[in-house]
């Protein structure tokens, strides 16, 4: 696994590899976890500037589930 790919790769391997045996999912359902604990961070990401993102707009798991649950 090469650690500088992009992190829905890594994260694909990982499964694939059964890596992550407490973790099912798929690409979609990954860029929707990170999407909601990191916002914005794919989309630098895919610009090429993942080092760049604030790591100051990282959401904890008690925000990030309050979030998920006005989704519904």
């Amino acid at each position: 696994m090469e650690m500088d790919d992009p992190i829905l790769d890594i994260l694909e391997t990982a499964l694939d590899l059964s890596e992550m045996v407490d973790m099912d999912g798929d690409r979609d359902q990954f860029a929707e976890d990170i999407e909601l604990y990191a916002p914005g961070y794919l989309e630098m990401e895919a610009m090429g500037r993942a080092e760049e993102y604030d790591v100051a707009r990282l959401r904890d798991g008690e925000e990030a589930a309050e979030i998920y649950r006005q989704r519904d």
